[in-house]
């Protein structure tokens, strides 16, 4: 009885193999041997991956495998970082919007705690990014971000914008779902986040 060597498979099997894994097991595979991160590092394998964006760390989005990435996770610090402070400079920001239009897929973007740093995006660069969008979320700020983030986004919706759920991730859900109502008049989503 002969054994059969797993890289004897055609490369079709294996990739319908791949199709099967978890980002996180298809990040292991894709180690294994080089023909193995040949048939890995295919962007349809990563589509459904969601990427965490740390502070200014965006270039990973620049990966060959992630250009038809649909979503990512934007946080303001590193795991290892436990204080509420947001680490993205406003060159950051720009440059990770930058980054994420040069990816058409993305649909979803979930910023937890920088809104005061969208706001600084360039609002032609904001809205461009925010009309391929089917959802945003992010972190409940003051009162004056909130009213310049529901300026863009209205003016993202006189053009042909795909946003329909925009999430305010706050402490106060009440509150948060009256506040997208009445600035956005689209639904809302909570969403539970680790802060």
């Amino acid at each position: 009885m002969s054994q059969l060597n797993i890289n004897a498979l055609p490369n079709e099997i294996l990739y319908r193999i791949f199709q099967k894994l978890l980002p996180q097991d298809l990040k292991t595979a894709v180690l294994v041997c080089r023909s193995w991160r040949v048939i890995g590092e295919d962007p349809r394998l990563w589509a459904r991956a969601l990427v965490t964006i740390y502070s200014n760390d965006f270039d990973k989005l620049t990966v060959h495998r992630f250009q038809l990435l649909k979503e990512v996770n934007v946080t303001c610090t590193g795991f290892w970082h436990k204080h509420e402070d947001c680490h993205w400079t406003e060159y950051g920001m720009r440059e990770l919007f930058k980054v994420i239009q040069e990816i058409p897929s993305v649909r979803r973007i979930v910023v937890p705690k920088c809104l005061k740093r969208i706001s600084t995006v360039e609002p032609e660069l904001l809205v461009s990014v925010l009309n391929r969008l089917e959802e945003l979320c992010v972190g409940q700020g003051d009162r004056a971000g909130v009213e310049q983030l529901s300026a863009i986004i209205m003016t993202s919706a006189i053009g042909e914008s795909r946003l329909k759920r925009l999430t305010l991730l706050g402490r106060d859900p009440v509150h948060d779902d009256r506040l997208v109502e009445e600035n956005f008049g689209m639904p809302s989503m909570r969403l539970r986040l680790p802060y």
